[in-house]
């Protein structure tokens, strides 16, 4: 929220679609409202995952400015619809990101905003960002994830069984 007057600064048309019904919701409304910026936000509250999905084709960039974000399934998921990404750092979603190379991660709130503003401006490099990340995406399939991780359970018991003798 804090980033919004600095990027319509710039960019007056952009809309900050904000999907969820988390606990903070109602007072980000109220501050949009209150900073006479209603005319850029969208709030959704909770939708079905499907309609995330259709929001996410026809999004230009999905930023998630959360520092506290364990994995990032929400990434994985704008990935596979194509979107760049724009993320904090050092939360699980830098395990998904490799900086400036499939996406941007910054380290505090002026550097978000600066590279939400960069990619504004560069469609470029939108394409660029979202081209590598794709390539990135056939690791976190489900059943790969599932296989990894039975033969890691496999191999932790056969160890256990016959090395402890």
């Amino acid at each position: 929220m804090n980033i919004a007057p600095s990027i319509l600064k710039k960019n007056r048309n952009v809309i900050f679609l904000m999907i969820g019904d988390g606990p903070l919701r109602k007072k980000l409304e109220k501050m949009v409202e209150k900073k006479g910026l209603s005319r850029n936000f969208c709030f959704t509250g909770e939708v079905p995952r499907g309609r995330v999905l259709g929001y996410l084709e026809q999004a230009d960039i999905f930023a998630l400015p959360s520092s506290d974000e364990a994995f990032g399934i929400a990434i994985l998921e704008a990935i596979s619809k194509k979107v760049p990404v724009v993320a904090m750092n050092h939360s699980g979603v830098s395990d998904i990101i490799k900086n400036g190379v499939s996406g941007y991660l910054a380290n505090n709130i002026s550097e978000f905003s600066s590279h939400l503003q960069t990619l504004i401006e560069n469609p470029t490099l939108r394409s660029s960002f979202v081209q590598e990340a794709s390539k990135e995406l056939s690791n976190y399939n489900w059943d790969r994830i599932c296989e990894q991780t039975n033969q890691m359970y496999t191999k932790v018991i056969y160890e256990k069984n016959y090395n402890n003798n």
